[in-house]
């Protein structure tokens, strides 16, 4: 953990070129002794038969796309084509350890990534067995690497086994993550198999065990939008699943490998593949030239490449929209919709889109629940205040920001304000106190308010409801449970009674370093406020954790409490459950002075920390 923390300080000082590169070894090797450890301790929980499997309702196609995403830029940079296809007949609302389902795909499409050097990598997802309550799926994952010979491919899932001396030496590792998942896979009632030739690549195939969510929405009827796309994609699975993708929200989907033989007055929009190599690239950005000049068409770029860089030069060319590749169906359905401008296309998972409610049967414009509203938002963590500032805003509210409770209660004074959060846990006068006073100031017209905590203490609750606060929600605030709280307020119907944020039942030490569905949710389904959280609170960990172990040094019990909360709350914003959860066993433990399991549960927590600032290297 001091290596991990102290390189990432080292990496952030005035280096020349050599130091910098024998900074980044020692990082990189780091993080691999890091998944070493990983892979140990969950295979040493599957041997021991202590391992928990969750049981809990998820998206099938949401967990696929968070697996492939996260193998996406290092299969762009070895210019590989990545693929998702997740079949039609697929069932989307599941029951069963999404988490797991992830683990095992990202061990697979690591490899795949690993041993490949050039083509493609494709993930399929189908069926294989279908009853009334549960299903078998199979996720396939296929390269065009190197390949297997026969003689070994029985002992790929024998742990520690790497197969040849030539491919361990080559490419390292444990040997570890294929038992891995052939273990995983055998507790969901499944297995593991794998067909591959030398030289011409593999495919590894899982099939598991789900149960239908018996609370699963119906199946959402595809309702034609009469608008006609152009597909232009030269790399043949991609152009495939793409289509799948399109028609999927009612577009009817022509393809072209370019535009010349096309009469571009038939269709409504231009969807444009393309790959990252140099002469493709310069091809397409012709084409879209002359696709926004000449023709004034609507183009989405899509492109095989995570770098900002390549990406930007499609926008400054004139693309709508440019999307990485593979997609994700939200990204494609809001680039859709912002082309056409035909409103609110439902995703392909179901999902209810923020723009738009059905509550009681009367249409409530989340955009504008909160129109002409004037907001109090108070936070001492800019974290969780710029992620609440966020949310209300998206809401229509125009908000005034507070560092503290003092800065609260002066806005509240100064400004006529509709409805307040705050904070319970703030420097020199915390929420509980801001409350009593925002309320003071005009008992004949009392400002709705809604207290936001981490702390779910009984004892907390009754402070809260004592000190007249209308509403209060437990960090991490989802956007569902914010929108709740705003109608109840609006509406004159609130009692007092906290909403708990949902924590899916992972036992404690099974809980992710990240979870970027959580954060997605929590940020309102903006991946640019979920990267820009989690990229500020990486930022300020390493001093925080410093402070931290410092105060506990001195055993000012009062500071560290503090200090944990605080961590504690922007944990809880940015989709890190390991770190939020191993922050949430420290308070009572500090409360109390416990020091021998404060010494241990730091040490969790350090731990927890250094696996988040890892995942961002």
């Amino acid at each position: 953990n001091g290596v991990i923390g102290f390189t990432r300080l080292l990496s952030k000082t005035t280096l020349d070129t050599k130091q910098r590169d024998f900074v980044e070894t020692i990082k990189k090797s780091a993080g691999s002794l890091l998944r070493i450890v990983d892979d140990i301790l969950d295979f040493s929980q599957l041997e021991s038969g202590k391992l928990v499997l969750n049981h809990e309702p998820f998206k099938l196609r949401e967990c696929v796309e968070t697996a492939v995403a996260l193998w996406a830029p290092q299969a762009h940079a070895r210019h590989l084509e990545l693929v998702s296809m997740v079949y039609s007949d697929v069932p989307d609302h599941l029951v069963g350890d999404e988490t797991r389902i992830i683990q095992i795909l990202n061990n697979l499409i690591g490899n795949a990534v690993k041993f490949t050097d050039q083509g493609e990598i494709v993930v399929r997802v189908m069926l294989e067995e279908d009853d009334e309550h549960r299903i078998s799926v199979s996720f396939a994952v296929s390269d065009t690497g190197i390949g297997i010979p026969l003689g070994e491919q029985q002992r790929l899932f024998v742990a520690f086994d790497q197969g040849s001396a030539t491919t361990n030496r080559l490419f390292g590792g444990t040997g570890l993550g294929l038992s891995i998942c052939h273990s995983l896979a055998t507790a969901m009632h499944g297995h593991v198999n794998v067909s591959s030739r030398v030289g011409e690549g593999s495919v590894f195939r899982v099939t598991v065990r789900l149960d239908r969510d018996p609370d699963a929405p119906p199946p959402r009827q595809v309702k034609p939008l009469n608008r006609r796309v152009l597909l232009i994609e030269p790399h043949n699975l991609s152009r495939i699943a793409l289509e799948n993708a399109l028609t999927d929200l009612g577009l009817a989907v022509d393809e072209a490998t370019g535009l010349a033989s096309s009469d571009l007055s038939r269709y409504a929009l231009v969807a444009l593949g393309c790959s990252d190599e140099e002469r493709r690239v310069e091809e397409c950005l012709a084409q879209l030239g002359e696709l926004r000049a000449v023709h004034r068409m609507p183009v989405i770029a899509l492109v095989s490449s995570s770098e900002e860089e390549l990406l930007s030069r499609f926008t400054a060319a004139g693309a709508n929209y440019c999307l990485s590749k593979p997609l994700q169906h939200r990204h494609l359905m809001e680039s859709v919709r912002g082309c056409l401008r035909t409103g609110n296309i439902a995703l392909y998972s179901g999902r209810q889109q923020p723009s738009a409610t059905v509550r009681d049967g009367n249409a409530v414009d989340l955009e504008h629940l909160l129109r002409d509203k004037v907001c109090l938002a108070a936070d001492d963590h800019p974290i969780n205040l710029q992620l609440i500032t966020h949310l209300l805003r998206d809401m229509g509210a125009k908000v005034l920001a507070a560092e503290d409770g003092d800065e609260a209660v002066e806005l509240a004074r100064d400004n006529v304000i509709d409805m307040a959060f705050l904070d319970i846990h703030m420097p020199r006068m915390n929420g509980l106190e801001a409350a009593r006073r925002i309320l003071a100031l005009d008992p004949d017209r009392p400002v709705p308010i809604v207290a936001l905590t981490a702390d779910a203490a009984e004892k907390n609750q009754r402070e809260i409801t004592r000190a007249g606060i209308h509403r209060y929600l437990i960090k991490p605030v989802s956007d569902d449970d914010l929108h709740q709280a705003v109608r109840e307020l609006l509406s004159g119907h609130s009692p007092a009674r906290f909403v708990k944020a949902a924590t899916h039942g992972i036992p404690r030490r099974d809980w992710p370093v990240r979870d970027e569905a959580q954060a997605l949710r929590i940020s309102g389904g903006s991946i640019n406020i979920a990267a820009k959280l989690f990229n500020e609170l990486c930022a300020e960990l390493p001093a925080t954790l410093a402070t931290m172990r410092e105060t506990f040094e001195r055993r000012d019990w009062s500071e560290l409490w503090q200090l944990a909360h605080r961590l504690h709350g922007a944990a809880a914003v940015c989709g890190v459950p390991a770190l939020y959860h191993a922050l949430n066993d420290l308070q009572p433990a500090v409360t109390l002075e416990d020091e021998p399991t404060v010494s241990v549960l730091i040490d969790h927590v350090e731990k927890a920390a250094q696996r988040v600032l890892e995942s961002s290297a």
